[in-house]
């Protein structure tokens, strides 16, 4: 291992006075992600669900703050993303349907929504694929059969 040039070590104290200071100035930083707390998601989940309609702005707010105290919450992210695309955030949209779908692997509403987003977005292959991942789940599910032929049939007539 290389020791460090002589020049870099000037820089050592100035630095540590530097992260020292900060770290006093601060007793808790904003950006911190909590401890993992799946009842209090839950919980906020549940909030951003009756506020949705009213608040739709509130209900986004919610299910970010549900989602930085239990990140691996499907809900969350599925009703985010339905937020999401509602208000034409779409690249959102598909990311947090995404999650939602890595967190939920027997259900089939993220991947339905996610081919509407798709859908919404104009790539109707993706959209076809992602309706066809949902009726892997549950071939009867209706919402991913219709979305499914919606994304088939456009173009087409």
């Amino acid at each position: 291992m290389r020791p460090f040039p002589y020049r870099h070590h000037a820089l050592v104290p100035c630095l540590l006075v530097l992260l020292l200071a900060n770290g006093c100035s601060r007793s808790l930083d904003l950006n911190e992600t909590p401890a993992r707390d799946q009842a209090h998601a839950l919980d906020l989940t549940n909030q951003a669900r009756e506020c949705r309609e009213e608040d739709p702005v509130e209900a986004v707010r919610l299910l970010r703050e549900a989602i930085r105290f239990d990140p691996y919450q499907g809900q969350a992210f599925n009703n985010l993303g339905i937020l999401l695309m509602a208000e034409g955030s779409l690249y959102e949209a598909a990311q947090a349907f995404e999650q939602a779908r890595k967190f939920m692997p027997g259900h089939p509403d993220p991947r339905v929504n996610q081919a509407i987003c798709f859908y919404l977005a104009g790539n109707d292959t993706e959209a076809c694929e992602c309706a066809k991942a949902a009726l892997e789940i549950r071939p009867d599910h209706l919402p991913a059969l219709r979305a499914l032929v919606r994304s088939q049939s456009r173009g087409r007539l």
